[in-house]
């Protein structure tokens, strides 16, 4: 099918670079062998297709891992123009980071499926880094500090790329109707974890609203609103104490820098 393809729009396809995996198949199905232009393509477990992920839910944790890592290598790379504890004004480094690392995580978030605790690890190790690069305590509230900071957690990064590309992808009129039919067929029957529509829902669930029939920028505002919400009065004071010390080394530092070049 494939040969016959490539020979009707002119398209040479490379079998040696060319790999297969099954989903959902029968162990007949699997154990079949392909060939393109008669020779025998590779049979895989998981693969990355246009940089994303395809496979078991391991091998889609272990690709979400590894796109942390690089945002932590991108942050520390910036070391050099002062992104380190002392070294750059707390929301210059933020911005920073928001615009230069956190959209490498970013791609592509929007259409694959990350578990829940998953995505507190990651939220926990995104404040760590940037505390840990301001020069601020370990234990100072990340949701206070973030949202001071106007650096978003992965997870409402998570939730607004779901409401967004739903909304996207509804004004499709072919979409529009199979994604009705799919909200209306999992109202009566099990949602699979993994799948759009519970993604969606599980937004539904946080903002209170139904985001099938919502405006998006109703679900939007909303989901802003709930993170905002989750901040006190006394996170609000633990971290104006910790930001007033933080100023106060800041001086401290410049007043030293003073007199050595003095």
């Amino acid at each position: 099918m494939c040969s016959e393809f490539g020979r009707l729009w002119k398209i040479n396809f490379n079998p040696t670079k060319s790999v297969i995996i099954f989903q959902n198949w029968s162990k007949n199905d699997v154990s079949r062998d392909f060939y393109l232009n008669g020779i025998k393509v590779q049979k895989v477990n998981s693969l990355s297709y246009l940089g994303l992920p395809i496979g078991d839910h391991v091998f889609k944790e272990n690709y979400w891992d590894e796109k942390f890592k690089k945002v932590q290598k991108a942050l520390y790379s910036l070391n050099g123009v002062g992104c380190r504890a002392f070294g750059l004004e707390p929301k210059i480094l933020a911005r920073l980071y928001s615009i230069y690392c956190q959209p490498i995580f970013n791609y592509g978030i929007e259409i694959c499926h990350i578990k829940k605790s998953k995505l507190k690890i990651y939220d926990k190790s995104q404040a760590c880094i940037i505390k840990r690069n301001i020069g601020l305590s370990k234990f100072t509230k990340n949701t206070a500090l973030l949202e001071a900071l106007k650096v978003k957690s992965i997870c409402r990064i998570y939730y607004m790329s779901k409401i967004l590309f739903y909304h996207q992808i509804k004004k499709l009129n072919p979409m529009d109707e199979l994604l009705s039919f799919l909200n209306l067929y999992y109202n009566k029957f099990k949602c699979p974890e993994g799948s759009s529509i519970k993604q969606i829902k599980d937004v539904g669930k946080i903002i209170d609203l139904d985001p099938f029939t919502e405006d998006s920028k109703v679900c939007m505002n909303a989901l802003d609103q709930f993170y905002v919400s989750k901040i006190t009065q006394i996170d609000k004071a633990q971290l104006y104490r910790k930001i007033v010390h933080l100023c106060d080394l800041f001086c401290k530092d410049q007043k030293k820098s003073y007199h050595i070049l003095a």
